[in-house]
């Protein structure tokens, strides 16, 4: 099972190199002003137009309401026309309903562009006068010689980097940028005016995307065997509905792994095979799970080979397994993560009066979250990135597009899921219909709370699949029982244990700072979910009993909130005379679960409490807090001191 270098990459110069002996295996193609180097599986197409050649490698699909052309030959002709029409102007314009992964060269004797598909899908790195272009970081950097560099920003994860590359002189293309060979400089093409489809009524809006998707798969699945890899998300149930046309043909896959209580990846992976098994009682596709179990281990030159290939890393285990169960002549990988672009990812940093402080402000929290070590160096990392934002004129860009939308579509998902594909591209080809800029437009047209809530991709379901809506998105629980648990939720405690209560409210630094009512529902207010708060109930345990010796403590407990990007924002802890006993992070597991504790004695304290570990004072925060409390007891029937839970999350101590 030979892993081939650079799979589906290409290089360009325009004066002539000495190529390094590991691109051997590149095939050659020459034209008046540059020649080009194609890995064995990258489709290309050259066309010379007087003056002028265009080359355009990848795949691509033109398609708006009224046209369909996916044929690389005949799309580069359209570009030909194109730009004999209007030059730059006329291409950026037929660019707008190019799907696909892409980078289109148009190359004349003081004329060079290039330019990449919506997302940047297909990665471009280029050195410092734009006479080298490649599509893997790695490759450029030895061909070029590049050492390492030390810019601040080349140090931070893939999604935070923006332009900036391990390497000194090396820079990546940011999509909706022009890249200008002989200035070696990034020019912004698009956006440039305001969104045309704000006004548009919702109906016309959805329709539109599901005819540009429709027709994006139509043309796939007449050429390309389809693998769609199903997750319990709502991007992934999208792009299942959008092909129910193919269900039959598709190749399904889902990964997992066994949850295990001291891993939260394995915890989140399983959720997904839990969601995705009642999604197969009603899809009829072929479906197989791949087990982390089941991964077979990389020699070290295996390795070598992919850690040149992708600059990131995202599921390296998955590989072998995606060659052996889902690869095949003509495979691609149909994938729906672009779908995020739209989806307000980042809404809670919106700042109406200066947008770009939201987005400065968003930047610093990921900085610090992702990289701590950063520490003093913040703002001199904040200075890098104000260099960017000027760069990509993303201050100038029309109100009608938000910049942390930007951020997210244009650096966050161009550096980090491009290598992704990168990464994947020994396995198969892969294809996202969502990467069209006029289907972006569209996705970007509804309003915050809309974008929010996923609304176009629900209705796209409801146009294709509706029964899919009845499952929980990244909930284990449908509708029906989704409903069920809020009424719950709002029915008053039917059970308050022992005495009444009080929920005391506490500050790290200054103690108890006030009282509420107890009414079975343990939670803190909004405005105290800062870092080191805490509400708490306590019990003396011969409350709770009327046994006069030790009794067997139950404590049911039932909060219906999960996020697993919520993780280590509230923890719930349990405590017996001042000691641990068990925690758990409220942003896993919705289910009711309990916590037994026996052998109790009577003059014992039990203390319930939630900490607040981060600094979001929102009432949707208060909302996630709120944990209804049952405790039930009985006399211990043996001695010796148990702690268990039913909860796989939560964890136990002593």
């Amino acid at each position: 099972m030979n892993i081939p270098l650079y799979p589906r990459g290409f290089f360009f110069a325009r004066n002539e190199i000495d190529l390094p002996v590991d691109v051997s295996h590149f095939s050659q193609q020459s034209t008046v002003h540059g020649s080009f180097w194609f890995s064995p599986e990258t489709e290309y197409a050259v066309l010379e137009f007087g003056r002028f050649a265009f080359v355009l490698l990848g795949h691509a699909h033109y398609v708006n309401l009224d046209k369909s052309v996916s044929e690389l030959a005949d799309v580069l002709e359209l570009v030909a026309r194109a730009w004999k029409g209007k030059e730059t102007r006329g291409v950026e314009e037929l660019l707008y309903d190019l799907a696909g992964r892409y980078v289109l060269f148009v190359l004349g004797e003081n004329t060079a562009f290039a330019y990449q598909d919506a997302h940047g899908m297909r990665s471009v790195y280029f050195n410092d006068d734009a006479s080298v272009l490649t599509s893997h970081e790695r490759m450029i950097a030895d061909i070029t010689k590049a050492p390492v560099g030390n810019s601040r920003l080349a140090e931070l994860p893939l999604a935070l980097r923006w332009s900036k590359t391990r390497y000194t002189g090396i820079r990546a293309m940011l999509p909706n940028h022009r890249l200008d060979m002989m200035s070696a400089s990034q020019q912004r093409f698009f956006p440039t005016s305001a969104n045309p489809y704000v006004e548009l009524p919702v109906a016309d809006r959805v329709s539109m995307v599901q005819d540009l998707w429709s027709e994006q798969l139509r043309v796939l699945a007449s050429k390309r065997t389809l693998a769609l890899s199903m997750t319990g998300g709502l991007d992934s149930r999208t792009s299942l509905a959008m092909a129910r046309e193919v269900w039959g043909s598709i190749r399904a896959f889902t990964y997992t792994a066994t949850p295990l209580q001291d891993n939260a990846w394995s915890r989140s992976i399983y959720k997904d095979e839990v969601i995705v098994r009642q999604l197969l009682d009603v899809v009829d596709v072929h479906h197989r799970f791949l087990h982390r179990d089941e991964a077979i281990d990389f020699t070290s030159s295996e390795l070598g080979i992919i850690e040149k290939n992708s600059a990131g890393q995202h599921g390296r285990w998955l590989l072998k397994l995606y060659r052996e169960h889902v690869s095949g002549e003509n495979v691609v990988h149909l994938r729906g993560n672009l779908n995020e672009t739209a989806r307000n990812y980042f809404h809670q940093f919106t700042d109406p009066v200066t947008p770009m402080n939201g987005l400065r402000k968003l930047l610093k929290e990921q900085i610090l979250q992702r990289k701590p070590s950063v520490g003093d160096e913040l703002q001199h990392v904040m200075d890098e990135l104000e260099e960017e934002f000027e760069t990509f004129g993303i201050a100038l860009v029309d109100p009608s597009y938000e910049p942390l939308d930007l951020y997210y579509w244009e650096a966050r998902q161009a550096r980090w899921f491009s290598e992704v594909f990168n990464e994947t591209d020994w396995a198969f080809d892969t294809a996202i219909p969502f990467n069209h800029r006029r289907i972006i437009d569209l996705a970007l047209s509804f309003t915050s709370q809309e974008r929010k809530e996923g609304f176009l991709f629900r209705e796209l379901i409801n146009l294709n699949a509706p029964l899919l809506n009845f499952y929980g998105v990244n909930d284990t629980e449908n509708l029906y029982e989704q409903g069920r648990r809020v009424k719950q939720k709002q029915e008053p405690a039917a059970h308050i244990d022992g005495p009444v209560k009080k929920i005391c409210l506490y500050d790290s630094t200054k103690g108890l700072t006030g009282e509420l009512p107890y009414l079975g529902q343990l939670y803190i207010p909004a405005d105290q979910i800062r870092r080191g708060h805490s509400s708490s109930v306590s019990y003396v345990v011969a409350e709770l009993s009327d046994a006069v010796g030790s009794v067997d403590i139950r404590i049911l407990i039932d909060n219906s909130y999960e996020n697993m990007r919520g993780a280590q924002y509230l923890e719930l802890v349990a405590m017996l005379d001042d000691k641990l006993v068990a925690r758990h992070d409220l942003a896993f597991w919705p289910e009711p679960f309990t916590i037994s504790i026996t052998d109790v004695a009577p003059a014992s304290r039990l203390t319930l409490r939630i900490n607040s570990l981060r600094e979001v004072p929102k009432p949707s925060w208060e909302m996630a807090s709120r944990t209804k409390i049952r405790i039930t007891s009985r006399p211990s029937t043996r001695p010796g001191r148990k702690i268990l839970t039913d909860n796989p999350f939560a964890k136990v101590e002593g």
